[in-house]
């Protein structure tokens, strides 16, 4: 999937950050206009948790900023998220 450059640097910016690397997820694709944003997390020994599916902690870690930056970008400057 081809996306703009105003969504592909926030998408490599999201994937190469440390703290967002260490949550197991990785951003596969951002529409344009920031209402749909795919996330791929894998099944390793990262996320796993004691009985082999992925741990809810990992989900949510992958997930929660993608959140609040949808909101920046929907909303726009005249609103504080």
């Amino acid at each position: 999937m081809q996306g703009s450059l105003a969504t592909k640097i926030p998408k490599w910016g999201f994937n190469f950050f440390p703290a967002y690397r260490s949550t197991g997820g990785h951003i596969t694709h951002i529409v344009g206009n920031w209402r749909e944003v795919r996330i791929k997390m894998p099944l390793n020994w990262r996320t796993r948790n004691y009985v082999s599916t992925i741990y809810g902690g990992s989900m949510y870690g992958a997930i929660d900023t993608t959140y609040i930056m949808m909101l920046i970008k929907i909303l726009g400057t005249a609103y504080i998220v």
